[in-house]
């Protein structure tokens, strides 16, 4: 995924999830408008610009990564209406 800025990442749907990479087990959805008033919206948001910010809200080490998490388009694969053709 190339680097979107926090207000791209808004307005095109996408979510962002955060993980703790150790044992704890601990993740969530990042809240993308608080990220943007912290941060800047058009801050570049990568694993790189964005993991050494982050402290696991467990375990308190500063273990997380991101994961992308794109809008997902659903698609109609049957017609429901009973029609046939």
């Amino acid at each position: 995924m190339p680097f979107y800025t926090i207000r791209q990442l808004i307005d095109q749907g996408h979510r962002i999830g955060a993980y703790c990479t150790i044992e704890c087990g601990w993740h969530e959805r990042m809240d993308l408008q608080k990220l943007g008033e912290k941060l800047g919206f058009d801050f570049e948001v990568s694993a790189y610009t964005l993991n050494h910010r982050l402290r696991c809200k467990k375990c308190g080490q500063m273990t997380v990564t991101i994961r992308f998490h794109q809008k997902v388009t659903p698609i109609k694969m049957f017609d429901t209406s009973g029609k046939i053709g």
